[in-house]
């Protein structure tokens, strides 16, 4: 229903198409409902589930606009039809509708047909819009195209904001047109029930038919007369309403791949209030509280037991709910200063992409080089006696090179440890948000759950504490230090095998860390078989021959261990994934790629 408020007071014409009644509009309703059941059983792929899409069309045709901005499914479509007859069309995807709702409603809409209106309006409109970088880094990783400018689905900023009576017990709200499952509110409320700290909440919206018993049904009966539900208000009255509460909850579920990467008008309204924020862990809210940590927590929706400790923990620290409302702000106060847009283009520091005809060029020479490397080489076996110890410069270089070698150590029984030269730290310079001392935490977080995935335990990890991006030009005790480690854990560990990044790998911090491991070897009795892997050699197809040499060249074939390998390689998401606001990986899909071509090579003297 459109709002007669907005409509009345709006510089500009509003159309109703195809506004049908009474029989007319039941045929349509049939007509749609139709279209939807049938796209399941048999594939049907009818733009009629998405609406009145031929009307919207022919209506859209007689309005000789210079630009026609779609949005939702149906003017998706007569986008396409309007594209076709040579009109400039422009999408704002505030919703990636391909990946919205749960799988089984998506099953009644004609997917396959979506998909293909996204890909066609991702490269042929005249500008593409979305509501955050994580969003606008994932139509393009899907589609391709054009990369999407990003603009924030918010509202004028409130000159005073307001907040709820301190006196009494906080207020938590959440709002939506329709409340339902699929929102987050189902597992809020049972984590929420089991806080000792006093408070309310309050629902606006219009609840589904019986939804109001299922969330009653989770919630103990002394706990239900703190729960209200409220009918929907004017946009224009919304502002106020919300200002009456002390905490806004932002509940978007994850597992919708749309709800975890968009950025909702929800809580931009709940900043621009001055509400604290209780915001469940997605990519979109993660790029929100990321310009203004203290607005707010993120909480993990799946975890119920730390969602009520951190509940607790906030409604326990009355003073701070009942000040600093315009500090709340600060995520919409900077991006009124520095536009959303702006910061999602911001060059990458390093490893952009290739122009094309380089790509095509590098692959061709990669492939040659890798045949005749397949050509030269000896299959690589391991048996139990085979301890294996990695010395990897950073985590993920352990991954990439070794992979499938620590699946295959650990198929047979044989001891594995890593010894990470550094954390990692120096992975994102530059970025406006992430500094050395977090990335390092993260990196490390992310390499104990990537060689879990190869299954290797976390006590047989060792991090040497390196910093990120000295090890070709350590002080002179800090080197002694790194290779002091080194030696100390080859003695305790005893190994067989180490393996090592190519002394020429084509990385200074690669090439130094086998400087370091060849001085640590100098410091034992030890005589363990010496394998080199390349990283960055493998990716750069010139400097290959140069990393190989003359030395004895053996390939371990992947098989099903590149599927784990893949899986591993997927927790290192500091690298894989954009950082917001940066729209680009540090490391490409075609990288990585790279590294899960059937095979790991490694070169021994």
């Amino acid at each position: 229903v459109f709002d007669e408020g907005i409509r009345r007071d709006a510089p500009w014409r509003h159309v109703a198409v195809d506004n049908l009644t009474g029989w007319p509009a039941r045929v349509r309703r049939v007509r749609m409902a139709l279209a939807r059941r049938l796209a399941r059983p048999l594939g049907w792929q009818s733009p009629l589930a998405f609406g009145p899409t031929r009307a919207l069309l022919r209506q859209a045709g007689r309005i000789p606009a210079e630009l026609t901005i779609v949005h939702t499914e149906a003017p998706m479509w007569a986008g396409r039809g309007l594209l076709a007859g040579g009109r400039r069309v422009a999408v704002d995807f505030e919703d990636w509708h391909a990946e919205d709702l749960l799988a089984a409603d998506r099953a009644l809409r004609p997917q396959r047909l979506l998909e293909q209106m996204e890909r066609e309006l991702m490269h042929r409109a005249a500008y593409v819009s979305t509501t955050s970088a994580a969003l606008a880094a994932g139509l393009h990783r899907r589609y391709g195209g054009q990369y999407p400018e990003v603009i924030a689905n918010s509202f004028p900023l409130q000159p005073d904001p307001r907040v709820g009576d301190p006196a009494g017990p906080p207020r938590l709200f959440w709002f939506s047109q329709t409340i339902g499952p699929g929102r987050g509110l189902e597992e809020f409320l049972a984590a929420w029930a089991a806080t000792s700290e006093p408070s309310e909440v309050v629902l606006l919206g219009e609840p589904r038919a019986g939804f109001k018993d299922t969330l009653f049904a989770r919630l103990p009966p002394e706990r239900r007369s703190h729960v209200s539900f409220h009918p929907l208000v004017p946009a224009a009255a919304l502002p106020a309403v919300i200002a009456q509460h002390d905490i806004g909850l932002a509940l978007e579920v994850s597992t919708i791949v749309n709800r975890d990467l968009t950025i909702t008008n929800k809580i931009l309204q709940y900043l621009n209030a001055g509400l604290a924020i209780v915001a469940s862990d997605t990519a979109g809210q993660r790029e929100v509280l990321a310009h203004g940590p203290d607005a707010g927590i993120v909480v993990d929706l799946n975890n119920p037991h730390a969602l009520t400790e951190s509940l607790d923990r906030l409604l326990r620290d009355r003073p701070a709910l009942a000040c600093r409302p315009t500090a709340r702000r600060s995520p919409l106060l900077l991006g009124a200063r520095n536009p959303p847009a702006a910061r999602a283009r911001k060059p990458r520091p390093r490893r952009a992409m290739s122009p094309l005809w380089k790509r095509a060029a590098r692959t061709t020479l990669r492939a040659g080089l890798r045949g005749r490397l397949r050509a030269r080489s000896r299959p690589l076996t391991v048996s139990a006696a085979d301890s294996l110890m990695i010395v990897s410069p950073h985590p993920d270089d352990d991954v990439l090179g070794c992979g499938g070698l620590i699946q295959a150590a650990l198929a047979q029984q044989a001891a594995v440890r890593i010894v990470y030269l550094t954390d990692g730290g120096a992975s994102h310079p530059g970025h406006p948000v992430l500094d050395s001392a977090q990335l390092a935490r993260q990196r490390r977080a992310e390499a104990a759950a990537a060689t879990s995935r190869l299954g290797l335990r976390a006590d047989n990890l060792v991090f040497l504490g390196g910093t990120d991006g000295t090890l070709d030009h350590l002080p002179p005790s800090e080197g002694g230090r790194l290779t002091a480690g080194i030696a100390a854990e080859i003695g305790r560990f005893a190994p067989q095998i180490i393996a090592a990044p190519c002394r020429t790998d084509g990385s200074s911090e690669h090439d130094a860390a086998f400087g370091l491991l060849t001085a640590a070897l100098a410091r034992t009795s030890a005589h363990p078989r010496v394998l080199e892997f390349p990283i960055w050699a493998w990716w750069n197809p010139l400097r290959l021959p140069r990393a190989v040499g003359g030395r004895q060249i053996w390939r371990l074939a992947l098989g099903r261990q590149g599927e784990v390998k893949r899986q591993a390689l997927a927790e290192h998401r500091s690298q894989l994934e954009p950082t917001t606001p940066w729209t680009e990986p540090i490391l490409s899909a075609e990288f990585t790629a790279a590294f899960l071509t059937g095979a790991e090579y490694f070169f021994e003297t």
